[in-house]
Parts: C-alpha cells; structure tokens; sequence
C-alpha cells in the first residue's frame, strides 16, 4: 500500500495556493496535483502502483514540508488541552456554566456527544471542500 494520507486534502491545498507561490514551487505543485490525480484515476492495480510511485517521489521531493500539519497536530492539541485544564482552577464560571445537557464544563462528556460532533463537522468539512475543488 501507499502511505498517502487524504490525497484529496494535498491536492486541495496545492490547487488552493498554487497560485501565490514561487516558481519551482508552483512546478512542484502542479505536479503534485498531476500524481493525485492519477492515484485517484487509477483504473487498474499496476497503473495504480505506477501512480503511487510517481506521487511518492514528488513528496519525497516536497520533504519534510508535505508531512508538517501531520506532524503539527498533536502537539497544538495536546497544547490545548493543558491551557483548558489550567484555565479550569483559575475561571470558577467552567464550573457553573454549561449547556444542552451538561452543567459542568469541567467534567468529561458521559454521552461522548462533543466527540462524536466534532468528527461529524470534521467529515462534513472534508466532503464539502473536496465536492467545492472537484477532485
């Protein structure tokens, strides 16, 4: 298998900004473009494979950069959850605040309700976007 995570969100991304970068820049993305294209056309296993290396070379290419929001992530949510939990003792209002169907801010969600809306918008986001770009 190939290790492309959400293809559509790199071609979108490329197909968003290709516009504003700089020369070799703007090639590299509209190659990268080029390859998800032909990972998403693919008909056949070995034209598949043959597309999944051609994309591979041109992330090797892009380097650490096409990897960042990957890499980004945890950090900026784990760096979230620690200030809403310090914020927690300093604003008494998390505590007596609330609504819909919990009081207190501060305790977990029993009915996994925040979780489960969040990856709804989350999808929600990515099939809009990815019908808005037609990839």
């Amino acid at each position: 298998g190939f290790p492309l995570l959400y293809p559509q969100c790199s071609y979108g991304l490329c197909r968003a900004h290709c516009g504003c970068l700089p020369g070799n820049e703007y090639m590299r993305c509209q190659e990268m473009q080029q390859t998800s294209k032909l990972v998403n056309n693919a008909k056949d296993d070995a034209s598949r494979e043959e597309a999944e290396r051609a994309a591979w070379s041109s992330l090797k290419k892009l380097g650490l950069a096409s990897y960042l929001p990957l890499i980004v992530t945890p950090y900026t949510l784990i760096t979230l959850h620690i200030a809403v939990s310090n914020m927690v003792d300093n604003v008494p209002s998390l505590k007596g605040g609330g609504a819909f169907w919990f009081t207190d801010l501060t305790t977990p969600d029993a009915l996994c309700i925040f979780p489960m809306i969040t990856s709804l918008f989350i999808m929600l986001t990515s099939e809009v976007c990815s019908q808005f770009l037609q990839i």
